[in-house]
């Protein structure tokens, strides 16, 4: 910007209304160069790109000018028609002042929200970026100013996540995940339009709504969702720098010593702090999802259906091995928080479970997230017998030994009648194992039994507790089985006595109606007194009606709370590794342990016998106190000394 749009870019912040007309002579002149653009996109790009940031430094105070609104839309219809053949300074420029101009009027978001999708297509990364912050920033704007905007907002970010162009739905599909972490976009219809995008053609698209519904981190390239660097991730790279420098400084310090220093080395150095920078980065830019925000595998509307399309996606072969665990992590979590019942998924998670598998311990975790307390005892026992046939053998080594018994404890805790009482007898001989991750994990497969199913164990491996609790299963047995065949001969009276008694005009529905209300009262109860758990034997003595069901939803009977989901307390893989006697630590454990560890000691040394210090010590005192060296030096001495005075007598 030239000295003369200086000066009057200050009088015009301090003294509007006296140059007011020099002014709106430099906006015409401005706009007088857009129409030539429009015409011919590279005439005199020196001068606009300088009236541009005039413009954009005094939007502020002169937004009632009809002149701006002229400028305005001219900027509008140029990057639409020549966005992807402008010059890269002058577009970013034009972007910019287009950018202050919307703030600075009445926000019109259908005008200039489809002009910044269209420029995803250019190959300038910096604009991609800045780009992507004003439509983050525009979106809020819009959340905020009520229902009637934000509907149009959606329905536009909508219509460009379906659109041809790769770069324009990848951003597209970015923006969604990020306004769904902070908690703009958090509803149901935008996560469901998001499911979609997990039968996309691109790879990267399903990589990125795969890793969105499993709440991790989707690692790219360093044009992508770089955008992100706002206020919040300035704080994460001083931080990532912080350890990074501490890791690195060690790291010289170690080359610093060595005895010859060459190329090979001092590349080999800076090899490993880049790996050290990504690897913290990638730790710190993981998807953290807003504490008030649902997660998305639960707002889905038809999570069998979904369940079922990805698993006909696996069937393809021309996927990474990366993406296919990414798919099949993502039906296993479906699966377990919904409840659902897939058979086929499970038979073909078996084939992927060898010890010298990839990742196989990430493949364990799937299948256990995947298995519930309703799926079948049949295949949950198959899947036991197949882990102890394939990892819990003697010919392995005592890692994928103590992986498989760490498996199946997790597995028995969802289902302990799953396993026969040979095979659980099998499991806890290896409580004698020299080797200790063994033996830790067949000691938790005999306390997970100790407290939930005592019965199956043998005796001798019970214990106190396990005894009592056996012997109270086997007593509410037979009451339960008594009080069923009490209920069930009370039935048989009633319902003989009341055909007698009962006249021909007796409908089918009065009945109906008597006899669920008195199944509700039984059931009703029986759960009072039982914690509020099903009878089984009620449930399934005849058809419920609908007037069943709605009087056991109001009773509160089903009704499956979110804490009470076994799929919210996450199985890691760290729950089915080896014990560990003693992890390796890191440099701040150390230092805290041992500063820890001078708290409240005893300083070194011998303490003296002498509280009170009456007087000064004795001479016999300090030679007790002086070094056995300097003593036996000074003995020398004078025993050499003596010599040479013999000999000197002698003579």
């Amino acid at each position: 910007m030239n000295s003369e749009l200086q000066q009057l870019c200050h009088y015009c912040k301090t003294d509007l209304k006296a140059y007011e007309k020099d002014i709106e002579a430099q906006l015409q002149l401005l706009e007088s160069l857009l129409q030539l653009t429009l015409v011919n996109s590279a005439s005199r790009i020196e001068q606009l790109s300088s009236l541009l940031i005039f413009a954009a430094s005094i939007a502020k105070h002169v937004s009632h000018l009809q002149v701006t609104q002229q400028i305005y839309q001219d900027i509008i219809e140029i990057l639409q028609r020549h966005g992807e053949v402008l010059d890269p300074g002058l577009r970013f420029q034009l972007v910019r002042t287009l950018a202050t101009l919307a703030k600075s009027k009445a926000p019109d978001f259908i005008n200039f929200l489809p002009c910044y999708f269209q420029l995803f297509r250019c190959t300038d990364k910096q604009l991609r970026k800045y780009l992507f912050q004003l439509i983050m920033k525009a979106v809020e704007r819009a959340m905020e100013m009520g229902s009637k905007v934000g509907s149009q907002c959606k329905s536009l970010i909508y219509q460009y996540l379906r659109s041809s162009h790769e770069k324009i739905a990848q951003k597209t599909l970015l923006l969604l995940v990020k306004l769904y972490a902070k908690g703009i976009l958090s509803d149901a219809s935008t996560c469901n339009v998001m499911s979609f995008c997990c039968f996309h053609e691109n790879t990267k698209m399903k990589a990125i709504a795969i890793h969105f519904f499993l709440q991790e981190c989707f690692v790219e390239d360093e044009d992508s969702d770089s955008s992100d660097s706002s206020s919040d991730e300035d704080n994460d790279t001083n931080e990532i720098q912080a350890v990074v420098s501490q890791k690195t400084k060690e790291l010289w310090n170690n080359y610093k010593l060595t005895s010859k220093k060459n190329l090979r080395k001092r590349r080999q150095l800076e090899r490993k702090i880049s790996r050290i920078c990504k690897s913290e980065r990638r730790r710190k830019r993981k998807h953290q999802l807003n504490p008030k925000v649902e997660p998305p595998v639960s707002l889905l509307f038809r999570p069998d259906e979904f369940a079922e399309k990805l698993f006909l996606e696996l069937k393809k072969k021309n996927q990474r091995f990366q993406l296919r665990v990414a798919i099949i992590q993502l039906i296993a979590r479906v699966v377990g928080f919904h409840l659902l019942d897939i058979p086929p998924f499970i038979q073909y998670l078996l084939k992927y479970l060898r010890p010298h598998q990839e990742g196989v311990s990430k493949i364990l975790v799937i299948l256990l997230q995947a298995i519930h307390e309703y799926t079948p005892l049949e295949t949950v026992n198959m899947v036991i017998r197949y882990i102890a046939d394939h990892f819990v053998i003697p010919q392995m080594s005592a890692n994928t030994c103590a992986v498989g018994l760490n498996s199946i404890r997790l597995l028995c805790e969802k289902q302990p009648t799953a396993i026969d009482a040979a095979l659980l007898e099998d499991f806890i001989q290896y409580k004698t194992s020299k080797d200790r991750s063994v033996m830790m994990a067949a000691r938790s497969i005999l306390s997970v039994y100790r407290k939930l199913c005592p019965g199956l164990l043998p005796k001798s491996e019970r214990g106190k507790l396990g005894n009592i609790r056996a012997l109270e299963e086997k007593r509410a047995l037979v009451s339960k089985s008594l009080s069923f065949d009490t209920v069930s001969s009370e039935k048989d009276d009633e319902e003989s006595n009341s055909c007698y008694e009962e006249s021909d005009s007796y409908s089918e529905t009065d009945c109906s109606s008597s006899s669920s209300s008195s199944f509700i009262e039984e059931t009703t109860s029986q759960s009072s007194t039982q914690n509020n758990a099903y009878d089984d034997n009620l449930l399934t003595q005849r058809i419920l009606s609908d007037s069943d069901f709605v009087k056991l939803k109001q009773s509160g009977f089903g009704t499956i709370s979110m804490d009470e989901n076994p799929v919210n307390a996450t199985i890691s893989v760290t729950d089915i590794e080896t014990f560990q006697t003693k992890r390796r630590r890191s440099k701040e454990e150390r230092i805290a342990s041992v500063k820890q560890g001078r708290k409240d000691r005893q300083k070194y040394g011998k303490s003296s016998k002498q509280k009170f210090k009456t007087g000064p010590t004795t001479n016999r005192a300090k030679q007790k106190r002086q070094v056995n060296g300097i003593v036996q030096q000074r003995r020398r001495k004078q025993y050499m000394q003596s010599l040479k005075q013999r000999t000197k007598r002698r003579k």
